[in-house]
């Protein structure tokens, strides 16, 4: 079994990402590394960012994104999830730093994205 390597960040919608910020940086203890228009990525020490805002017209977890190592194969691990009845659809395009990856929903809903650790996850924030 591929397991996880880690969480690589969270992306939320909501309908104050100013006020949703403020609750991370100053709760928390987030940094606010960027800020585009209705987006804001905030980090950890450990990543660029580990959590991403967006505007949306309710407070929901849009995505989650996980590592898996880079000795891992993303497509045996697409089929280590298949084989649970779910499909996934790999990606090439850049996003969020990741440049191929596999996306799926969970059963609450929410997309699940998988990319590979260093190997195809690079540095830009997207």
């Amino acid at each position: 079994m591929i397991r996880v390597h880690k969480i690589a960040h969270a992306s939320y919608e909501t309908p104050d990402v100013d006020k949703q910020a403020d609750y991370y940086t100053d709760v928390i203890g987030l940094t606010l590394v960027a800020k585009e228009k209705d987006t804001i990525f905030l980090s950890s020490t450990v990543d660029h960012h580990a959590v991403v805002l967006r505007k949306g017209p309710t407070a929901q977890c849009a995505r989650i994104a996980f590592q898996i190592s880079p000795e891992s194969d993303l497509g045996e691990f697409e089929k280590q999830v298949e084989s649970h009845g779910i499909k996934t659809q790999r990606k090439k395009e850049l996003l969020n730093s990741m440049r191929m990856y596999s996306v799926f929903a969970c059963p609450i809903g929410s997309r699940t994205i998988f990319c590979l650790l260093a190997l195809q996850c690079g540095s830009s924030h997207g």
